[in-house]
């Protein structure tokens, strides 16, 4: 008798909450509101047979009873049912791009750490790469290259060589032999190693710059024998920028579902 209670409970238990589920974590349209019509008098129709089938044994007020008892779970299962599938259905529609965006970003990730390693590999191979000459632009380039291959600011000290190399290019002749004169007395005057080594670097860049526009076929020689390391550090770059811009879509897509999650869905 205390299971059967039990059980009774239990099951009342469930129903309000599925009565909950219906009426109050969506929103209704008169779509929706249709579909729970059709399934009321289903549900109806199948207590009305079960009744007529298989209670006719019992007393008429405990088939009343047991009618609306019926009626009432078959449709409160199904009402659940096809609500808790609507609202899953609109959620889905972040599953797929939110599973495209976490594969991107796999991918992009295991392309970034890939490349980190070249990078170091192919550094290493220029710091043991034996000297065959000590020209002066071979000395520029080795000073910018020594600073920029700093250990934790590689990245960061690329993207500023980067930026004085575009800068020194965008000077005329008179404005970048300012620059190096400027510069120059910059290095004489300075007395922070820090700050020291990084006059230096600009120093050479310009140096470098004033070399490329007086033997033009020589420079591209010499930037085509630096390509790899400087083509992979871009290609870095541009994964990590990219990891990050992954990482922004996941998560506007997972707040926008977390956000519809919270409220009522609208069931159109």
């Amino acid at each position: 008798m205390a299971l059967l209670f039990g059980a009774a409970m239990a099951t009342v238990l469930l129903g309000l909450l599925a009565a909950d589920a219906v009426w109050h974590e969506v929103r209704h349209t008169r779509r929706s509101l249709a579909y729970l019509a059709w399934e009321a008098a289903g549900s109806t129709a199948a207590a009305l047979a079960v009744n007529i089938l298989l209670l006719r044994a019992f007393e008429l007020w405990a088939r009343v009873v047991l009618f609306f008892l019926i009626a009432a779970f078959l449709f409160l299962a199904a009402a659940y049912l096809t609500v808790e599938s609507w609202r899953r259905a609109k959620i889905r529609r972040f599953d797929a791009p939110m599973q495209d965006l976490r594969r991107r970003l796999g991918e992009a990730q295991e392309a970034f750490d890939r490349l980190t390693w070249e990078i170091q590999r192919l550094e290493r191979e220029k710091r043991v790469e034996p000297r065959a000459q000590a020209d002066p632009e071979e000395n520029w380039r080795r000073i910018v290259q020594g600073w920029e291959s700093a250990p934790g600011l590689a990245r960061i000290r690329s993207l500023k060589t980067h930026e004085w190399r575009e800068e020194a290019r965008a000077l005329d002749d008179l404005k970048l032999e300012a620059r190096r004169r400027e510069l120059a007395g910059e290095l004489a005057a300075a007395r922070d190693p820090a700050r020291r080594d990084q006059v230096e670097a600009q120093l050479a860049i310009v140096e470098l710059e004033r070399v490329r526009r007086r033997s033009p076929r020589e420079s591209q020689a010499a930037e085509a024998a630096e390509s790899p390391l400087e083509a992979a550090k871009r290609r870095r770059d541009e994964l990590e920028q990219e990891v990050r811009r992954i990482q922004v879509e996941l998560r506007e897509l997972m707040r926008q579902r977390e956000a519809v999650l919270r409220e009522r869905v609208l069931l159109d």
